[in-house]
């Protein structure tokens, strides 16, 4: 008897064998890319942003509901560099890890921002406080 060479899927002519012909389709792993999204990430990255837009908008308008981001930015940090840690720990886990180093600067920018309009706000405040004291003084 003649032995039948081994099945080889990629030989061309032979019939398609499946080895699980009902089993989901799984997706292949080869690195990054077909992980499950972190939500870590995007938190971050949204924390970012609205701290951004706080800052922008809250210190055009309100300078004490701008420095509301220098409350905000330090969450989105603190949530991109957990997520980035997470993802660079299991990169075939998890994948999103553009949107962590989206969050982390948005987030930074966010913070200085705040930053920024905290001291304006002090600035300010400062001087109507010497402004007023100096007319009611003369």
């Amino acid at each position: 008897m003649s032995q039948q060479p081994p099945y080889d899927p990629y030989q061309p002519g032979q019939p398609h064998q499946p080895e699980q012909p009902y089993a989901a389709p799984q997706n292949p792993v080869y690195g990054y890319g077909y992980g499950v999204n972190h939500g870590g990430a995007t938190t971050s990255l949204v924390l970012g942003i609205t701290s951004i837009a706080v800052a922008v908008i809250g210190g055009c308008m309100c300078l004490f509901l701008g420095s509301l981001a220098a409350v905000i930015g330090p969450f989105g940090i603190w949530q991109a560099v957990k997520a980035r840690r997470e993802i660079d720990a299991a990169p075939a886990q998890y994948g999103n890890r553009g949107n962590a180093v989206g969050g982390l600067v948005t987030s930074i920018i966010g913070t200085v921002l705040g930053g920024l309009v905290v001291v304006a706000s002090i600035l300010v405040i400062a001087f109507y406080g010497f402004v007023f004291s100096a007319a009611t003084m003369g």
